[in-house]
C-alpha cells in the first residue's frame, strides 16, 4: 500500500511479479538491533510482505494489514517460501478497529496519506504501541516530487522531519533524518535517487 488515493491496488498487485520486490527495506533492516524475538509487530500497509516476512524471520509475531487482499495473499505465499508464519488482515486503515497498547513494534514503510489522514493514522499508530514501543518509519520527502523514481506526485502526501516532530510531539526520536537514497529498478519505476524521511520513534511511558 502506498497511499490512500483511488488507485486500484488489487489490480496493481495482480501480476505474479512482486511490485516492490521481495527484499526488505534497507532502513528497516538497519534497525535490527532494536528487535527482540517474540515481540508483537504490526506492519501497516504491509503489501506483498517483503518487510513482514523479514520481521518474522527475526522472530517477531507479525500482523500485516493492507487494503489489498491480493497483496496479502502474495505476502502469505512469500512467508511460506521463506518458512515463516505471518498473520494478515485486509484493512481500510481509517475504518480498521485499531488496538490500544498491543504492539511493541510498528512498521510504516512508504504509506502516504494527505495531511488530515496522516495525522489521524499517526495518532492511531502511536496508540497501538505499548509504552516504550517503537515505530520504524520511512516515507518519501516533499523534495521527491522533483524525481520520477516513485512516490505520490502531490506534495501534500509527502513527509518531512518537521512534520514527524509535530505529529509525534512528546515522543523520543531515536533516529530522524532526511536522506537521498538509491532505489533499485522495480517493475513500475526506474532505478535512481529518491529523497526520503526516516525515523525511529519511541512511545513514552516505558
Amino acid at each position: 500500500m502506498a497511499d490512500n488515493t483511488d488507485i486500484n491496488w488489487n489490480k496493481k498487485y495482480s501480476s505474479k511479479e512482486y511490485l516492490f520486490g521481495t527484499e526488505p527495506n534497507k532502513f528497516l533492516t538497519s534497525q535490527a538491533s532494536l528487535l527482540v524475538k517474540g515481540q508483537r509487530c504490526l506492519d501497516v500497509g504491509g503489501g506483498e510482505g517483503r518487510n513482514s516476512v523479514w520481521l518474522a524471520e527475526q522472530g517477531l509475531k507479525v500482523l500485516s494489514i493492507d487494503q489489498s487482499d491480493v497483496a496479502l495473499g502474495k505476502a502469505q505465499a512469500l512467508a511460506g517460501e521463506r518458512g515463516v508464519k505471518i498473520e494478515t488482515s485486509p484493512a481500510d486503515l481509517f475504518a480498521w478497529d485499531w488496538p490500544r497498547e498491543v504492539y511493541e513494534v510498528l512498521v510504516s514503510m512508504h504509506v502516504h496519506f494527505p495531511s488530515f489522514g496522516r495525522k489521524q493514522i499517526n495518532k492511531l499508530m502511536l496508540e497501538a504501541l505499548t509504552p516504550g514501543g517503537v515505530l520504524i518509519f520511512e516515507a518519501f520527502h516533499p523534495d521527491q516530487v522533483a524525481n520520477d523514481t516513485g512516490g505520490p506526485s502531490d506534495v501534500n502526501y509527502l513527509v518531512s522531519a518537521e512534520i514527524l516532530k509535530t505529529d509525534f510531539e512528546g515522543c523520543e526520536f531515536i533516529h530522524l533524518s532526511e536522506e537521498t537514497v538509491d532505489l533499485p529498478t522495480r517493475p513500475h519505476k526506474p532505478a535512481g535517487a529518491a529523497v526520503v524521511t526516516r525515523a525511529v520513534i519511541r512511545k513514552p511511558g516505558a
